[in-house]
């Protein structure tokens, strides 16, 4: 997996001045620096490879655009991009195309990214600014020095962060949360890291048979609540919004995802008791996972189809593809 030779970067990287409004750098201290951008996220490999520099979009809408495509094309579509990441198969980014990855994301944005990919940690996204609201300080990681947000994405001693703030009027006053996806599409892999396809689609495959097993051995007004129970194999991300709401009433809106972005469920929780919760999986059968409403692709019991079950599709081709 390489970047396209074929993108003439350093003409895209000229668009970008380091005053633009879209890109909003800091200056960390170089000697961070020089290993921040040692080795390349999935997202930003297939970004360098799709990258058109004659666009008349700006960078942000270019970048928004493609990480878009990127999440469309789900855990059977990114996985060659994560293998590549995984094993360094691609080429080194030049001086131009740093510069082009600097101008589409924060330091901020890309220490986060580089957290959450690692499937250990979730992001905090606030999107409504219609009223003062701080959040503790000694839960917010993101309110520290960026050279230490840095220095705990780049390390190798996995220190804990609990909550990755993004907080931000000018970046993330949002309509809705699924924009955050088109900036920091690491969010899906939030929930124990990138997920391998066969794997996925096995675990999904083992909650579907036996659902059906159970079936028939209930009741009919059962089946539902059967199938419906087994949504946390579809699972990918995990993520706290705070919204309109949120300011509203106090509630933090905790969203599981999958590997489409979509909500597969959604539960309001006071944000007090949020702040303390040691999140566990959604395979745990915890309280708030059995209380949350259901995603409009999950409403009674519905299992949709993944990009796994569409690669595959009984082919030996495809299973060689995905497992090379």
């Amino acid at each position: 997996m390489t970047a396209s030779s074929e993108s003439p970067i350093d003409e895209t990287s000229s668009q970008i001045s380091s005053d633009s409004t879209d890109s909003c750098l800091t200056t960390p201290d170089p000697t961070i620096m020089a290993g921040f951008w040692g080795e390349l996220l999935a997202s930003e490999i297939y970004l360098l490879e799709q990258w058109n520099a004659s666009s008349s979009e700006s960078p942000i809408a270019q970048r928004d655009r493609l990480f878009r495509d990127y999440v469309q094309m789900g855990v059977a579509g990114r996985w060659r991009y994560h293998q590549a990441a995984e094993s360094g198969d691609y080429e080194r980014p030049t001086v131009d195309q740093i510069t082009l990855l600097e101008g589409v994301r924060t330091v901020e944005q890309r220490a986060t990214a580089m957290l959450v990919a690692r499937g250990h940690h979730r992001a905090w996204l606030r999107i409504d600014y219609e009223a003062e609201w701080q959040p503790d300080p000694r839960r917010n990681p993101m309110d520290e020095h960026t050279e230490d947000v840095l220095a705990r994405a780049t390390s190798n001693n996995h220190t804990k962060v609990d909550f990755l703030f993004l907080n931000d009027r000018d970046l993330y006053a949002y309509k809705d949360w699924h924009e955050l996806l088109t900036c920091i599409p690491e969010v899906l892999d939030s929930h124990m890291g990138p997920k391998m396809p066969w794997q996925y689609r096995q675990k999904i495959n083992e909650v579907k048979t036996k659902a059906m097993n159970d079936c028939q051995m209930s009741s009919e007004d059962m089946h539902e609540y059967i199938r419906a129970d087994g949504h946390w194999a579809w699972v990918t991300g995990i993520l706290w919004v705070h919204d309109k709401k949120t300011t509203q009433s106090g509630d933090i809106n905790l969203i599981w995802m999958d590997e489409y972005g979509r909500a597969v469920r959604e539960a309001r929780l006071g944000s007090e008791l949020a702040l303390c919760f040691d999140f566990p999986s959604p395979d745990m059968r915890n309280a708030w996972w059995t209380m949350a409403k259901e995603g409009e692709k999950y409403e009674g019991g519905q299992w949709p189809e993944t990009s796994v079950d569409a690669l595959y599709s009984g082919d030996i081709l495809a299973r060689s593809y995905l497992q090379n």
